[in-house]
């Protein structure tokens, strides 16, 4: 009989022997389960928090949260966008007056 070449038992117990440990990996399968759903539980947590706390502000402010929640990409950049009048730093944009109209002293009709 040749050395090398196993015979039908052996490689049946090595074919068992692989799986003795298959409770363990399980086991083990399931904490990387549980600490994902454990992270991802933070993250929506957090997400959550800062759209509650989004509701509470100006329009800026809260644009400025949204932004921050859902980022940006290569394509457009920041998927959310500022509405019109708000700087990036999420405060509005003072209007100006417009001085080439003339004084603002009352006049009269005629």
């Amino acid at each position: 009989m040749n050395p090398r070449r196993r015979s039908p038992r052996s490689a049946q117990s090595a074919h068992a022997h692989a799986f003795t440990d298959a409770p363990d990996l399980r086991r083990r399968g399931l904490w990387l389960v549980l600490a994902f759903l454990g992270m991802a539980t933070a993250v929506f947590g957090r997400l959550a928090a800062d759209a509650r706390r989004a509701l509470t502000l100006d329009d800026c402010a809260a644009a400025v949260v949204w932004r921050a929640m859902l980022g940006k990409n290569e394509k457009v950049g920041w998927c959310f966008p500022l509405p019109p009048g708000c700087t990036e730093s999420g405060t509005r944009i003072a209007p100006l007056a417009n001085t080439d109209r003339g004084s603002n002293a009352d006049r009269g009709f005629a």
